[in-house]
């Protein structure tokens, strides 16, 4: 049945009439529900100050090296971090001086050219704003010298290939600190810093340092002491052509650390390693070359440890991370490996050792422990269960 035109008006009519009364213009549309980002994302930037003693109330002047580094990450250390969120190594404004033309403190000797060298022989120095390149700095380089309260700051060190950048190999030196330095393009297998110290309760401490792209081997800790590592910037480290290469070791034989502070610092290797190099990482046991080598523990802690390397071949990579054999813990003491930040993506030994090889073989005598916690992927933001275990 056909409507007639008086129907359809009187329909439409009703129909605008529910309208009106259902949705008056009073009251507004709802507003769209918001949809949840599936995947947030942490900030990446750290409040100005942690609250953690992370050495950014001492850093030196100018922009850190990597300010953006950790924005491709989902999770990032809750402190500042040296070369990322504060600056390292030698503070901005200061004009070197060159060795060579003299003006060297008392107790350092002047340049020698035989070997491009300069000694300190003498105690109580400051060596402040000089520029070593092509020089090695040697201490306690003579018979019968015994340098200690040695202070190195704010000097450059570089070139000189096949020696280290600071040489203490003649068993005679006592206390020295180093810092706010820059130490680049070493090539040697006795370290860039070469410690063999007059006893086992000399101290040697490294701080707010950027060592950088040195092919060859890293800090080696010779006969025992105690090392403090701190707030320094380790980039590319012996990532080179050399021989059986380590990104920090302590030495072989008979040595006798006392507890090891190794603590807020960027770890960071990402070149492409040449077919048939590799490197070792960090290496606390002496190498498993004498079970006479004792240390008694100390820290490993928050620390960044990144090694994004890559190579043609398996044997091409940074074959382990940290090394610690607990049976060369002194007995009752234990290395504490906490709160460290990782990502192991370019671990690719052959023998599968990864980040951490922390283990007991029962090479030693000891029994020490190693304590690992807290330590975090910094790619999936997890605790990895091997990576957070205690090993005694």
């Amino acid at each position: 049945m056909t409507n007639t035109a008086a129907q359809d008006a009187a329909m439409l009519a009703a129909v605008r009439l529910w309208i009106k009364n259902e949705f008056p213009p009073s009251i507004p549309a709802p507003p769209p529900t918001p949809v949840p980002d599936p995947t947030p994302i942490p900030p990446v930037t750290p409040p100005p100050v942690s609250g953690l003693p992370d050495g950014s109330d001492k850093a030196p002047t100018g922009l850190p090296q990597l300010p953006t580094f950790f924005k491709s990450y989902p999770v990032r250390p809750p402190w500042q971090v040296a070369g990322v969120d504060y600056r390292v190594g030698i503070n901005t404004g200061i004009v070197l001086k060159d060795p060579r033309k003299g003006g060297l403190p008392s107790g350092v000797n002047p340049f020698f050219a035989g070997n491009s060298s300069v000694n300190i022989s003498g105690s109580n120095v400051i060596l402040d704003g000089w520029d070593f390149t092509g020089i090695q700095l040697l201490m306690g380089g003579n018979a019968g010298e015994h340098p200690t309260n040695i202070l190195v700051r704010n000097c450059l060190f570089a070139g000189v290939p096949g020696s280290p950048a600071v040489n203490m190999a003649w068993n005679n030196v006592g206390d020295v600190t180093i810092e706010y330095c820059e130490i680049r393009d070493k090539a040697t297998n006795e370290g860039i810093i070469n410690w063999a110290p007059a006893s086992k309760i000399s101290k040697c401490t490294v701080r707010y340092c950027y060592i950088h792209d040195n092919p060859g081997d890293g800090c080696d800790w010779k006969l025992g002491g105690q090392i403090t590592f701190l707030y320094n910037f380790v980039y590319n480290q012996a990532l080179g052509g050399l021989s059986h290469l380590d990104q920090m070791v302590c030495g072989d034989g008979a040595c006798d650390f006392q507890p090891f502070k190794v603590d807020y610092n960027f770890f960071l290797s990402q070149a492409v390693i040449a077919a048939g190099n590799g490197t070792q990482g960090q290496s606390f046991d002496g190498n498993y070359h004498s079970t006479a080598f004792i240390s008694r523990g100390g820290s490993w802690s928050k620390n960044v440890y990144i090694n994004r390397t890559t190579g043609p071949d398996p044997s091409a990579c940074v074959t382990f991370g940290l090394r610690i054999e607990t049976s060369l813990i002194q007995t009752g003491t234990i290395w504490n490996i906490q709160d460290n930040y990782i990502d192991d993506t370019g671990g690719r030994s052959p023998r599968g050792f990864g980040w951490m090889f922390v283990r007991n073989t029962h090479y030693g005598p000891n029994l020490g422990k190693a304590v690992l916690s807290g330590n975090i992927d910094l790619v999936t933001g997890q605790k990895p269960a091997n990576w957070n275990l205690t090993v005694s």
